[in-house]
Order: C-alpha cells, then structure tokens, then sequence
C-alpha cells in the first residue's frame, strides 16, 4: 500500500516478472548459498537466463546439496557462462553463448545419489554450444557426465568426471564437436 498525502491508501501492484535478462552487457549473477537454483521457463521464448551482448552469466548452487537445475534456456551474447553447483547439475534445457565465450560447468557431488543421477546430467537432446569458445565440464566427487551434445566449433572441450563418461543420445548421435578434445574419467 502507498499512503496518500490526505491520509488515504492506494494498492499498488507490479507487472509480473519473468526470466533474468539484460539488454546490455551487463552480467547476470544468481548465487545460493544452500538449497537449489532452479531455472524455469516465465515466458514463451523458452530461455530462463540471457546476457545480452557480452554479459557473462554465473548460476552457482553452493550448499554441498545444492544442485543447479536448468529447466530453460541459458545464453549469452558471446559473454562467459558459469554453472557451478556444490552437488548435481541437472541440465534439463540448452546452454549457449557465441563468439570467443566460454563455458564451464561444474558439479561436486556434495552428496551421494548413485549413479547415473550424480554429476552433470544432459538430458537427451539437450546442447552446451559456443561460438568457437572453449567448453569444460568438470564431475568431481565420484560423479558421471551424461554427455547429449557439446558444441564448441573450433574451440576446445575439455571433459573431466571422477567416474564415467557417458552418452545420454541413446547412441548413434554426435556428442562432441570441438577442434581439440580432452576427456579424463577415473
């Protein structure tokens, strides 16, 4: 409520909100400090997250049970993207930025929920793109990489899981394109 100055009140609402987006370069930075970093979908163009131009992006899911979860889209113009979660990330939706941006997604596995639900998990038909940038996905804690597709034209894809490698295309699709390729599962 808004007081008048003749003592009376007045509603005031706000239009609705959706989606994180700047329309310059600034940057988007959504940390948690415990829990879950879910993005959805608040409109119809099917992206949760845009940078525009050259604004980077960090999702970071601290707590060590903090997943990040990708429901929409997350992109940039050609900035960084980070998604750094203390547990899983769980990419349900399309990561992408252009030019020399890069992308570095990373999950601890803060806890323990077997395999293959630890670690990064591309769902089927899901893509992390760049325009050329180089892409690093890093499973640590005992944790998998479910790969759909990662895309980094020229650029580098370094893969690093303390568990597997694994596809998630249900075989015979393309799940790497890259210039230069480094893949380490112990």
């Amino acid at each position: 409520e808004q007081v008048n100055f003749n003592s009376t009140t007045t509603t005031v609402t706000d239009a609705s909100l959706s989606d994180l987006e700047t329309t310059d370069a600034g940057p988007i930075k959504v940390v948690t400090a415990a829990g879950t970093l879910t993005i959805n979908e608040g409109d119809a163009d099917d992206t949760g997250v845009i940078a525009a131009t050259s604004g980077n992006v960090l999702l970071e899911a601290r707590g060590a049970a903090g997943d990040v979860v990708l429901n929409a889209d997350v992109t940039s113009g050609s900035g960084h993207i980070t998604i750094v979660a203390g547990d899983d990330v769980d990419q349900n939706a399309d990561i992408a930025t252009g030019g020399t941006g890069t992308i570095y997604v990373s999950a601890a596995n803060g806890t323990v929920d077997g395999a293959p639900n630890d670690g990064i998990n591309m769902a089927s038909g899901t893509s992390t793109t760049s325009g050329g940038g180089n892409i690093r996905m890093i499973a640590t804690g005992e944790s998998d990489i479910l790969l759909s597709l990662v895309d980094a034209g020229a650029g580098s894809v370094s893969l690093l899981a303390e568990r597997d490698i694994l596809d998630n295309n249900g075989g015979g699709t393309l799940n790497v394109v890259a210039a230069t390729l480094r893949m380490v599962a112990d």
